[in-house]
């Protein structure tokens, strides 16, 4: 019995040290396929599974970040993607999400499959209130959320 308690504080500073150095290999890219940070993201509309619309028409917001990966609903706004949307939420932003091929082709990810959907990559960008991207992040999670507030000093 004594062994075990020694192990719990060994196990615990090794989950911190990785956890941490996971957390800093979060780095926003200058550029993914045609997307540039400073420019404009591309244009497009989805429903949600609620009928919720996202594209142009999405409520006004501080920012919006924008995650594409083949786990989410085909389109999905706040917190229809997740519980990790409180987040953004509660900081004035929004979080527009899905899966679709068409959303997909959009910001540059190429669909592998239809049935289920199957992407490339999972893609999250981040963009300010007048759509203009202030961060690319290749291979993103949700996990990631609370960081990328966090890099951005949102």
């Amino acid at each position: 019995m004594k062994n075990k308690r020694v192990y719990w504080p060994i196990i615990v500073i090794i989950f911190m040290a990785w956890h941490g150095s996971h957390a800093e290999e979060l780095h926003s890219v200058q550029a993914y396929n045609a997307l540039k940070i400073g420019e404009n993201l591309p244009s497009f509309r989805g429903i949600s599974d609620t009928g919720k619309e996202i594209g142009p028409t999405t409520p006004e917001g501080a920012f919006f970040i924008h995650f594409i990966n083949d786990e989410l609903p085909a389109t999905c706004l706040d917190e229809e993607c997740g519980q990790e949307a409180q987040k953004i939420v509660s900081q004035g932003g929004h979080l527009l999400g899905g899966s679709d091929g068409k959303y997909a082709h959009a910001f540059g990810i190429e669909v592998l499959s239809t049935s289920p959907w199957k992407l490339t990559v999972s893609l999250m960008v981040v963009a300010d209130h007048e759509g203009i991207i202030l961060a690319i992040y290749p291979q993103a999670s949700l996990s990631m959320i609370e960081h990328v507030l966090i890099d951005l000093q949102l």
